[in-house]
């Protein structure tokens, strides 16, 4: 059964792994915490398909408190990034 790629569809904006120099310039520019950040579930397809992609580079998989950047693309503002936290399947409320 031929198995779907996430990253495929035009609807779906690049994912990456966030380098830790990069985290921490967010954190420090916006004087927040890291699990201030939004969340996003370690179930999602897109954290799934970005994983097996880090992997496939010789990466490790991905873990809670890995932290994803998202390119936007935006008619007004270009390409803007929005960064989430990767929290495990139980939501935190």
């Amino acid at each position: 059964m031929p198995r779907f790629n996430v990253f495929e569809n035009h609807m779906v904006p690049r994912h990456s792994l966030a380098t830790d120099e990069e985290v921490a310039t967010l954190l420090e520019k916006y004087k927040i915490e890291k699990n201030q950040l939004p969340k996003i579930l370690i179930i999602d397809s897109c954290v799934k398909a970005l994983s097996q992609q880090v992997q496939k580079e010789g990466g490790d998989q991905l873990q809670p408190g890995d932290v994803i950047r998202i390119d936007r693309e935006s008619p007004t503002a270009g390409v803007y990034h929005y960064y989430r936290l990767v929290i495990e399947d139980k939501p935190i409320y």
